[in-house]
């Protein structure tokens, strides 16, 4: 399997420091560095919804794993270690709810 490609928040991945990262449905990113969620600003915001979701749904295909209306929630990991959980409308509001964690 291809290591995961994370788009616009990829340098995140080369952080050594991040452990955990959230996108909320409204395209808030928050880092923790092992300090505590701190707001990350993303040189390509998400600008809307939609694009939060078609990002979540694009991550977990990248795992193998289904995210849609039908399937509204997702759990994967490749083997680096990097575990996405993904949730979808009806569980949020609009849009996605992410969370990647990266391995110590």
């Amino acid at each position: 399997m291809a290591p995961l490609m994370l788009g616009p928040l990829q340098e995140l991945a080369h952080d050594p420091q991040i452990c955990d990262v959230a996108v909320t449905c409204n395209g808030r990113v928050w880092v923790d560095r092992g300090e505590g969620m701190r707001e990350y600003h993303p040189r390509i915001p998400f600008q809307r919804p939609q694009v939060v979701r078609e990002y979540a749904v694009g991550l977990c295909a990248q795992l193998g794993r289904r995210l849609d209306d039908a399937q509204p929630i997702a759990d994967a990991s490749n083997e680096d270690g990097v575990r996405v959980h993904a949730v979808i409308a009806p569980l949020v509001p609009q849009g996605a709810a992410i969370s990647i964690r990266f391995p110590n």
